[in-house]
């Protein structure tokens, strides 16, 4: 019972096995203030992440999303570069607050993203966002259906396959369908053709990159003819003219990919240390409370509670 009614740790992630937090419940809860500092700490960066980026970017591109047909190729272009780190910081944010929250009475949880964005490779990054989702993912979608045990084509079609059903885990459209397809389909080709290339890992990061950004797009359409029209606009030559009066948004881009390498949890645990307490605990008393008079006490749900 007490599994299913913990109260930061929810079923958008991290997804945890009864094994996993049972034990732990079992106990009794020891509050020292190592972990509650560090707990509050992890907690005021979700709190960060969610209000002061992730909403901040939702009244950027929102209203674009919702009229795409009418907005403006640089509003897309933006909302196409934007969108991604919306996500990211909205599903990481909530994340940080569930681990630190549970940190706070002494409760580990397991990290759920380390850098996606700095991956490689689709798989990479499938290995890197929402771990714990891909995990259950591969143990009971891919597993179950053959794995890798069989031969090299059925491995590629269970990939397909399990990923495909990944995408309609967050929604019965064709959207999410043809996501997931093709997350499978960039998997699979990166198996059968990464032993004949070579390349160097900012160059594989920043295909990847592409890549993912263009998926996202499928991913946060209403419909798949928004989807259209949107890559219709922002790959047209108004738009590549235009791409000058972008820079601002393309320096934040850049910017926010290279914070990425830090946003980890070994780092939060070397700046939280308890020895620096007495300059990190003002500063997350400060974000909290600021955050709270941002937001008036509410916020923009949370994206992945959609799913």
């Amino acid at each position: 019972m007490n599994y299913i009614f913990f109260f930061p740790q929810l079923i958008a992630g991290p997804i945890l096995r009864p094994g996993q937090l049972i034990n732990q419940l079992q106990e009794k809860i020891n509050i020292n203030f190592n972990n509650f500092h560090l707990g509050m700490f992890i907690f005021s960066i979700g709190i960060f992440k969610k209000i002061y980026i992730a909403d901040t970017i939702g009244q950027i591109i929102d209203p674009t999303f919702i009229n795409i047909a009418n907005s403006s190729n640089i509003d897309l272009l933006n909302a196409f570069l934007l969108f991604p780190f919306q996500i990211y910081y909205d599903f990481s944010g909530y994340t940080d607050m569930a681990i630190g929250l549970a940190l706070v009475l002494n409760i580990s949880l397991p990290e759920n993203f380390n850098m996606p964005y700095l991956t490689r490779s689709i798989r990479e990054f499938w290995q890197k966002w929402h771990i714990t989702l891909s995990n259950w993912i591969r143990d009971y979608i891919y597993i179950p259906l053959g794995g890798s045990e069989k031969s090299s084509y059925l491995t590629l079609v269970n990939i397909i396959l399990a990923m495909s059903l990944s995408g309609l885990w967050h929604g019965a459209s064709y959207n999410f369908l043809i996501w997931g397809f093709f997350n499978g389909i960039f998997i699979a080709l990166e198996r059968i053709f990464e032993r004949f290339i070579k390349l160097k890992s900012i160059y594989r990061i920043t295909i990847n990159l592409f890549i993912v950004f263009n998926l996202w797009v499928l991913f946060r359409c209403q419909s798949l003819l928004d989807a259209i029209i949107m890559y219709k606009k922002i790959y047209s030559l108004d738009t590549i003219v235009q791409l000058g009066n972008n820079i601002i948004v393309f320096l934040v881009v850049i910017f926010m990919i290279f914070l990425h390498k830090y946003d980890q949890r070994d780092y939060y645990k070397k700046i939280g240390n308890i020895k620096y307490s007495y300059i990190v605990m003002p500063i997350w008393i400060i974000v909290i409370l600021l955050g709270l008079m941002l937001s008036q006490g509410s916020s923009d749900k949370f994206i992945y509670f959609d799913f």
